[in-house]
């Protein structure tokens, strides 16, 4: 029984996640397809367009056969964060044979060097990477120039999102000694951060910035049985405005230190409590706080990272395996699942907890306050403790 993985957030599921899905299934030859998800909050620093449980139940209808959950903590991180505990989450399964992402360059064993030298760094790229963050460069932007004043002639490889994500997939798959296979499919039409809805898949980015314009604009660009889906949320998608935590953010700032906050140092630190003070809407904040040293969308998960009280001792791989659904007629893979796994399952999330020791038992609880917090963009006060009475997704 062949098991491929992958790793998505699904923000919301489109057509191109459809042909990844497909193509996973047929370069690969498994049987089934498990995918480790995003929750209610994505890696660019956003809350999740759809909730998790909705995006879920989208990946479930169109070839994914079961959905377990990455943690908030490590979804709202950087790449290198984010794809390491994704592929260990795949890795403590103990039943995948296969990862299988998408990247601009499908080209394996050129992805493959470039992972191994950033596994062993050269004494001169730590050099010029320490003299480009002395120029007061963005990290992102301070290692790719110090990669391509080694490597010129792969310069064009770090310039694209997925090509970067491929990478650290690698990466993590050598550090944890894993006998996962990688597999790499090339992107295809959309680049990532493309608005272009003209074709039939277009991108995730493209797929938000149309639904906000009107559900019929996407229509042409997402698997049919997603558009019941998504229009039965539809007003709910067009409330979820990080704004609408300005308040929140606020109190925070005058009731909290936030010095050990996950990824925050003290220069940003600074910067945010006294632009704060000028400005309310987090969207303000965020504008005025960007410069040279700091990507937009470092900022972004900084002001959840605050918003959730990630702390910097929250941020370690994932302690359990959270199922989020998965399809009736592959039930097969939990009784692999249960024999092989090695972490914790957590499928009934009220009991699951409580077997949990405390560390695991802690990252969960601030899951599900992260899902409280998340359902307040949608004034959706009543909802506490929302994840106790949400069943996982069966389709």
């Amino acid at each position: 029984m062949k098991i491929t993985g992958i790793v998505a957030e699904y923000n919301p599921f489109h057509n191109g996640h459809l042909y990844h899905v497909e193509k996973a299934r047929e370069v690969t030859d498994c049987k089934y397809i498990v995918a480790v998800m995003s929750g209610n909050f994505v890696q660019r620093g956003y809350p999740a367009a759809f909730d998790k449980f909705k995006r879920a139940e989208m990946a479930l209808k169109n070839g994914v056969d079961l959905v377990i959950e990455l943690p908030v903590m490590l979804a709202n991180s950087s790449a290198e964060y984010f794809s390491h505990a994704s592929v260990f989450l795949l890795e403590s399964m103990g039943i995948v044979d296969n990862i299988c992402f998408g990247a601009e360059n499908a080209d394996i064993e050129k992805l493959k060097k470039i992972a191994d030298f950033f596994i062993n760094e050269s004494v001169e790229f730590k050099n010029n990477l320490k003299e480009n963050l002395g120029k007061g460069m963005s990290y992102p932007l301070a290692r790719k120039e110090a990669f391509i004043r080694e490597f010129p002639e792969m310069a064009e490889v770090l310039n694209m999102p997925n090509n970067i994500l491929a990478i650290e997939y690698l990466k993590a798959l050598k550090k944890l000694n894993s006998k996962i296979e990688p597999v790499v499919i090339k992107r295809v039409v959309a680049p990532y951060h493309s608005i272009d809805l003209d074709n039939k898949i277009a991108s995730a980015t493209a797929v938000r910035a149309g639904l906000m314009k009107g559900l019929e604009n996407i229509e042409n660009n997402i698997p049919g049985n997603i558009y019941e889906i998504i229009k039965s949320d539809y007003e709910n998608f067009r409330q979820k405005n990080i704004d609408n935590l300005s308040f929140l953010l606020h109190y925070i700032l005058r009731t909290k230190d936030i010095k050990d906050v996950f990824d925050i140092n003290d220069d940003l630190k600074n910067r945010i409590l006294k632009i704060s003070d000028k400005h309310f809407k987090i969207t303000d904040i965020l504008k005025e706080v960007k410069c040279k040293n700091y990507t937009m969308t470092r900022l972004n998960r900084a002001i959840i990272s605050i918003i959730l009280d990630i702390k910097k001792e929250h941020v370690t791989m994932p302690q359990y395996i959270r199922v989020l659904g998965f399809k009736k007629s592959s039930s097969e893979i939990f009784k692999e699942l249960e024999k092989n796994a090695k972490l914790p399952l957590v499928i009934n999330l009220a009991k699951d907890i409580e077997k949990l020791e405390n560390r695991a038992k802690l990252a969960l609880e601030k899951e599900i306050k992260s899902t409280d917090i998340y359902n307040l963009l949608t004034r959706n006060f009543e909802e506490k403790n929302y994840e106790y009475r949400k069943p996982i997704v069966i389709v």
